[in-house]
């Protein structure tokens, strides 16, 4: 990476951390114009989506990442985009993005977590008392991620 690229997620992290999402868009916009998106660009641009309520250009944002040649995955982006597709009930998509995150070896965020575990409890509702032999996958990959208290007696 170049380090004008560090500098335009630098930039968009600065304005979101002091409350400016719409100037950290237009900067992730900026670098986008010039070629110089990071993974950082994208993770900034989708928490600042994320504060305005722009729960579809977030999940926009994410398609453009896993279109893009040059992205790895990256935790902080992939936590993102569980959380916008709850968000914009996009169940499934959740569902299956946070499986993928498991496959790719990536730490979700708590927040994703809870948003696949919103996921998953609105396409089959909660089990009261979940077993080892009744927990669908994503209540196994919460517990491996260190998720506690859905199964207390």
């Amino acid at each position: 990476l170049k380090m004008i690229d560090k500098t335009y997620a630098a930039v968009a992290t600065a304005y979101l951390k002091s409350g400016k999402a719409k100037e950290a868009i237009e900067t992730f916009e900026y670098a986008q114009e010039n070629n110089a998106l990071t993974p950082d660009t994208f993770a900034v641009a989708m928490q600042a989506c994320q504060a305005l309520g722009m729960q579809d250009r977030q999940f926009e944002l994410f398609q453009e990442y896993r279109n893009n040649e040059r992205m790895r995955p990256d935790a902080e982006v992939w936590s993102s985009a569980v959380e916008a597709a709850n968000a914009t009930g996009k169940q499934e998509l959740a569902l299956d993005w946070a499986e993928q995150m498991e496959s790719d070896g990536l730490q979700p965020s708590p927040n994703a977590c809870m948003a696949a575990l919103a996921s998953w409890e609105a396409l089959n509702g909660m089990p009261e008392q979940p077993s080892e032999a009744s927990v669908p996958f994503l209540l196994q990959w919460l517990f491996r991620q260190g998720v506690q208290g859905f199964a207390r007696a």
